[in-house]
C-alpha cells in the first residue's frame, strides 16, 4: 500500500531526526525522545491517518500556495483552506466531494454558495465598488443582482455600471428584465 510505505517513511523520516538532534546535543537517546521537542519540523507535505491507515487530513504547499485538507471517514475532502498569491480561500464540500460552500477573501471578502452540479447559485461579495447579492439559476445565468451591476446597450454596445444600490433582474437567456433605480 503507498499509503502504509509513505506513512512508515515519515516516521523513519521523523524519528531519524530526533535522533541525529540527541546526538547534536549530546543528550542520551532516551531523554531526547522525552523531552526534547523539535523547534521546526521542515518537509513539503504532512500527512495524518486514521487508525485503519486512512488519511484524514494533509498540509501541504505546492507552487499554488499552502493548503490544509481534511478528510471524513471514508476519506472524502471535505474543507479545503488554502492560501495562495491572491488571497486566502475556505472550500467545504458534500459527502461525494462536491464543493457546496466557498468563503474567500481576494480584492474583497466573498461567499458562494453551490449547487449538487457545483454551479454557482447564489453570491455575496464586496469590493471596491461596493456590495453585491447574485442570484443565479441551474445554469449558472445570472437571475437578480443586488449591488453594482455591469449591463451592456445591445442596441450601441455601450457598457453601464449601476450604482451600489441597484437591483437588476435577468431573464433565462441574460436579458433585463428590471432595473431600479
Amino acid at each position: 500500500m503507498k499509503t502504509d510505505w509513505m506513512t512508515k517513511g515519515l516516521l523513519v523520516f521523523v524519528g531519524s531526526g530526533l535522533w541525529a538532534m540527541a546526538l547534536m546535543h549530546g543528550q542520551p537517546v532516551a531523554r531526547a525522545q522525552t523531552s526534547a521537542i523539535p523547534n521546526v519540523i521542515k518537509a513539503h507535505k504532512f500527512e495524518l491517518v486514521d487508525a485503519n491507515g486512512k488519511p484524514r487530513a494533509a498540509l501541504a504547499v505546492s507552487k499554488y500556495g499552502a493548503g490544509l485538507g481534511l478528510n471524513d471517514v471514508t476519506g472524502t475532502t471535505r474543507a479545503i483552506l488554502s492560501v495562495g498569491a491572491s488571497g486566502s480561500r475556505l472550500d467545504l464540500s458534500d459527502a461525494i466531494g462536491k464543493t457546496r460552500v466557498a468563503l474567500g477573501v481576494d480584492d474583497g471578502p466573498g461567499l458562494a454558495l453551490y449547487d449538487a452540479n457545483e454551479k454557482i447559485r447564489a453570491a455575496i461579495s464586496v469590493d471596491e465598488e461596493g456590495p453585491a447579492l447574485y442570484l443565479a439559476d441551474a445554469n449558472g445565468t445570472d437571475r437578480a443582482i443586488l449591488g453594482v451591476t455591469q449591463t451592456v446597450n445591445k442596441v450601441t454596445g455601450a457598457a453601464t455600471t449601476s450604482s451600489p444600490g441597484t437591483l437588476t433582474l435577468y431573464d433565462k437567456n441574460g436579458n433585463v428584465l428590471y432595473q431600479r433605480p
